[in-house]
């Protein structure tokens, strides 16, 4: 059922340029053989897009690893070089595709329940980053987000639909509120994390969520408040939508800063997984 849509996307996109340019037979003829053959590539990397995520989801947990570790199944390396996993991403799709990389950067993320006290985050070291933009590097869990960034280099009909136009950023900065009243928690810093994206090839839609960083216990942890989503269209009037439903669900799962290493931060979102933003 895929290759078939995938078949009629293509042949509607090259009879319709054909078409325009006065050639109607002739040109429906050589559409057709153009689009059976663009479905046919965008079949194949699609596909192989799935396989990769499956292969992505069955890569042990952080949590696994450790425990692994912990029963001497698996060996621990004696020291994980963040320089290293910097290079396991691909610049074409900023993934890491390995999936040997993938269990060790999971690796590098159990270290966390291994030994908290090399890993505490201070008041400090937050206020350090202050102004300092981080870039996504990896999490431990995939889904379709994974498969459409693997197509995006390849040039698949999927690309023009939706696809990310760069890598998420996060920014701490100096928090507005100065004074706090009765019962709320105190702010350390405020945060923006921004997501840009390519609508049907020409559009843009940005989606910007606010968030505070506030002490969870003994964990620094960003709850988001609010999210904005702007679209832009050539020759339309920009759309802006204010906490929409979809960004309103996501936000409730707040994220602890779980660790440190250089440039790198690690934030664990509630049970769904890691993340890792690096300012290198």
């Amino acid at each position: 059922m895929k290759l078939v849509s995938t078949i009629f996307i293509s042949l509607f996109f090259f009879s319709s340029f054909s078409f325009s340019n006065g050639f109607p037979l002739a040109g429906l003829i050589a559409s057709f053989s153009s689009a059976l053959g663009y479905a046919a590539y965008s079949h194949i990397i699609h596909r192989r897009a799935s396989k990769i995520l499956e292969l992505m989801q069955k890569v042990p947990s952080p949590e696994m690893i450790k425990e692994e570790i912990e029963k001497g199944v698996m060996t621990a390396h004696e020291a994980i070089d963040v320089e290293y996993l910097r290079k396991t991403v691909s610049k074409r799709s900023n993934l890491v595709l390995d999936m040997n990389d993938r269990k060790l950067w999971n690796e590098w993320i159990s270290t966390i329940s291994s030994d908290p006290s090399k890993h505490m985050i201070s008041k400090e070291d937050i206020e350090a980053l202050f102004g300092v933009e981080h870039k996504y590097r990896y999490r431990t869990y995939a889904n379709f987000e994974e498969a459409g960034a693997y197509c995006k280099p390849f040039f698949t009909w999927k690309r023009f639909l939706l696809t990310f136009e760069k890598p998420t950023v996060i920014l701490f900065l100096k928090p507005q509120k100065e004074e706090k009243k009765e019962g709320e928690e105190t702010v350390i810093a405020n945060v923006n994390l921004q997501d840009r994206f390519v609508i049907k090839t020409f559009g843009r839609m940005n989606i910007t969520w606010y968030g505070d960083i506030v002490k969870d216990g003994t964990l620094y942890t960003i709850k988001w408040y609010s999210a904005t989503i702007e679209q832009t269209f050539p020759f339309k009037k920009k759309v802006i939508i204010e906490n929409p439903p979809i960004c309103m669900k996501l936000q409730k799962e707040p994220w602890q800063i779980k660790k440190r290493d250089g440039e790198m931060i690690c934030f664990q979102r509630g049970d769904v997984g890691y993340l890792v933003f690096d300012s290198k």
